[in-house]
């Protein structure tokens, strides 16, 4: 924690959220010192782990540990419309990226820009911050709110896939990869019961893909795999792999066999098949070493990413322990927005006249 006190007291421009950073024993660093931007995906899980980490602390009896948490998510919820919220008569968005020049001045929204025409209204990862501005931060008038919703109804699209048994209909993703899951690990969303079969039958169509395809494994964002003594590819690009008909870019398919494909072991329905996945991983030889599990591995069973990242470690641990849904859940209703939560997605979003109330039969 004293880590994350120094950076926001040294670099008060970034309002508590973080960048691309280094960590030596001295605390945490901008890896690029001209570069002042942060994005709303990785620091809308960071809000929400540290949320579930003051919980637990506090829970724990820990509690001068616990209100330092808290004070720091008290300082990402004040300035998270300051730095992400784009607004005027006619429109209202929350930026994918907050770009800024003055770094050590606190912040203010006229300071504040997006990088691009990007806004975190996608039904995947950039979830996470929009859901904890929705609950704790947007004001009370439905214009912004609506408007941020609104852009989200948008995106929300069925697909099929064929499958001899039958068609599996899924929310449309943007490559179909495990990583779009990763909200699930966050949030209860498996309380609302459309959501819950949103996720489970997209990770059936994710293992009925690899059967059908005599794939032994399934599809994932990871570092791709290296040739050895071909010293161009020891350092793997990161390449998102994942079911090309049913999301909306490209996909290149390599095999991996990474902890990052750990959505399986989140719901107790689909835990079984996630144990056996695992165990297809833990039986692969060149994906076993000292450090663990590797990155990745190629179709062939070959080569694999000489590489090990927190992606492919951390995600395989939440998926087993059942993310920090639990926590998130009790936090939510101790503040009274579980309730509000849940009709979002059933009500407001995809209840009777919603989009996935025409997609799914429940």
């Amino acid at each position: 924690m004293t880590s994350y006190e120094n950076f926001y007291k040294s670099n008060l421009g970034f309002g508590g959220y973080l960048p691309w950073f280094s960590v030596n024993d001295t605390g945490l660093w901008r890896m690029d010192a001209n570069t002042a931007s942060v994005n709303g995906q990785d620091n809308g899980e960071l809000i929400w782990a540290l949320v579930a980490a003051y919980k637990s602390l506090n829970d724990s009896g820990n509690l001068d540990l616990a209100e330092r948490y808290k004070n720091y998510v008290n300082i990402m919820s004040k300035n998270m419309e300051i730095m992400f919220l784009k607004k005027n008569s006619t429109f209202a968005g929350l930026r994918c990226s907050a770009a800024f020049n003055a770094t050590t001045t606190p912040p203010v929204a006229t300071n504040y820009w997006s990088t691009d025409n990007c806004y975190l209204d996608d039904p995947y990862g950039n979830e996470l911050l929009w859901v904890y501005y929705d609950l704790f931060v947007a004001p009370s008038d439905n214009f912004t709110r609506q408007q941020i919703l609104q852009r989200k109804l948008a995106k929300i699209v069925s697909v099929n896939l064929p499958t001899k048994w039958g068609n599996i209909t899924v929310e449309r993703g943007a490559g179909y990869t495990v990583h779009e899951k990763w909200k699930f690990m966050f949030l209860p969303y498996f309380d609302s019961a459309i959501l819950e079969k949103v996720f489970l039958n997209g990770e059936k169509a994710r293992t009925h893909y690899s059967y059908m395809n005599n794939f032994a494994g399934l599809f994932s964002s990871a570092l791709n795999y290296s040739v050895p003594d071909l010293e161009k590819t020891y350092l793997p690009d990161y390449v998102g792999e994942g079911i090309p008909q049913l999301g909306t870019s490209n996909t290149i398919q390599i095999f991996y066999t990474t902890g990052s494909t750990a959505a399986l072991l989140l719901h107790p329905t689909s835990r079984k098949y996630g144990i056996a996945w695992y165990i297809n991983v833990l039986l692969g030889g060149k994906m076993q070493g000292p450090g663990g599990s590797s990155e990745s591995i190629s179709l062939d069973g070959n080569y694999i990413s000489p590489i090990h990242t927190w992606d492919s470690k951390i995600s395989t641990v939440l998926g087993f322990s059942g993310g920090i849904i639990n926590i998130i859940r009790d936090y939510m209703k101790i503040t009274g927005t579980h309730q509000r939560f849940v009709q979002t997605f059933n009500d407001a979003t995809y209840g009777s006249s919603s989009k996935w109330s025409q997609f799914f039969c429940m």
